[in-house]
């Protein structure tokens, strides 16, 4: 192998661990927010519900 092909799939290596801690990250975030706005969404509900 050379070193310039050597070079090339290192970088694709970081490339790809790069790209899979992004889509974690992207994904945790997205969860956090559905779970959040569900929460908000509930108490709303929870507050409209019993002044009933």
């Amino acid at each position: 192998m050379t070193r310039k092909a050597a070079a090339r799939s290192e970088q694709l290596l970081h490339l790809k661990s790069y790209g899979r801690m992004a889509l974690t990250n992207y994904l945790g975030r997205t969860f956090l927010l559905l779970l959040a706005s569900g929460y908000i969404f509930h108490l709303f509900t929870h507050m409209t519900t019993s002044r009933l």
